[in-house]
């Protein structure tokens, strides 16, 4: 790889290392919120413990803090940067791609609807998204 090229790879690993710490730290909360939030809407109350109950408010505001802390560091911002420019150096768009003019654009789209990227014959480039909420009901 040219030296370019091996940088954008590095800080593409490196916004996904951090974006898999933020996600380990948390994890463990974030499945007891779920576990916790589950069982009450099973109706099932009797079953959950003083501790979890009181540590529901807790739990919540965590997993909101989590939420808000992730989309305002855009810890995908580098991932975006990193395709946007290898989509410039693949001359012609994939076809999918090639209705938007904008390098951003395309970048984003790529990101929230594909898993891949060819770079070149047989160097491909694959990632996968976590969502924390549903398309389309982001606020």
């Amino acid at each position: 790889f040219s030296p370019a090229a091996s940088a954008a790879i590095a800080a593409a690993e490196d916004a996904a290392l951090r974006s898999d710490r933020f996600r380990l730290e948390r994890e463990g909360e974030w499945k007891r919120l779920e576990a916790i939030v589950e069982r009450i809407e099973r109706g099932r109350l009797r079953g959950i413990s003083d501790e979890d109950l009181l540590a529901l408010p807790a739990l919540y505001r965590t997993a909101v803090s989590s939420l808000a802390v992730a989309r305002e560091t855009s810890l995908d911002a580098e991932t975006l940067a990193w395709l946007q420019t290898h989509l410039r150096q693949l001359g012609a768009p994939p076809a999918d791609l090639a209705g938007l003019a904008d390098p951003g654009e395309r970048a984003q789209r790529l990101l929230d609807t594909a898993c891949e990227l060819e770079l070149e014959p047989g160097r491909v480039v694959s990632w996968f998204a976590v969502r924390l909420e549903p398309p389309g009901e982001a606020s």
